[in-house]
């Protein structure tokens, strides 16, 4: 089984909040993937079921999965 997080990163929360313009993933990637890592933890994963990923500001972007198929699979609702 393989366990996949795919995250994009377009919008404005992986932004600096100082300046709009300003590239920086790294704040928010690192809430996301700390939220992503609690709720595993207190809940069962099941397989080829997707966990939605939400940004600060309660946009979808992305999804984690565990599946038996391995990388390839796309995101399952």
């Amino acid at each position: 089984m393989i366990f996949s997080v795919h995250i994009g990163t377009g919008n404005g929360a992986f932004h600096d909040d100082d300046e709009a313009d300003t590239y920086n993933p790294g704040p928010e990637l690192a809430r996301l993937l700390r939220e992503l890592a609690d709720r595993v933890e207190d809940r069962p994963i099941n397989a080829d079921q997707a966990i939605r990923l939400h940004d600060i500001n309660g946009n979808r972007v992305g999804f984690a999965v565990l599946n038996a198929e391995g990388i390839g699979m796309g995101e399952r609702e």
